[in-house]
């Protein structure tokens, strides 16, 4: 009766394990959570830039970073001491 069990199990095991290798298989493509993240960020990258040579063939100025206002900040507090 015993050996019944152990068949059935092994049997199951090995069928387990054969569905997860064919799962594997059509999966080994697929890119991993951070290449993922790093094809998003790309992309995002690629748009801005794209946005920036429209706005510079329009003619209009370069957008205002952080960078941008600390610089005219710097400049505003050094003018308002004699």
């Amino acid at each position: 009766m015993l050996d019944i069990y152990s068949t059935s199990h092994d049997n199951a095991v090995a069928k387990t394990i054969a569905e997860y290798d064919k799962f594997r298989q059509a999966h080994l493509d697929d890119p991993s959570p951070v290449e993922r993240h790093f094809m998003e960020a790309t992309k995002e990258v690629k748009l801005i830039e794209k946005a920036v040579k429209k706005s510079k063939k329009k003619g209009v100025n370069e957008p205002v970073t952080d960078s941008h206002r600390l610089k005219n900040k710097a400049s505003e507090s050094k003018n308002d001491f004699p």
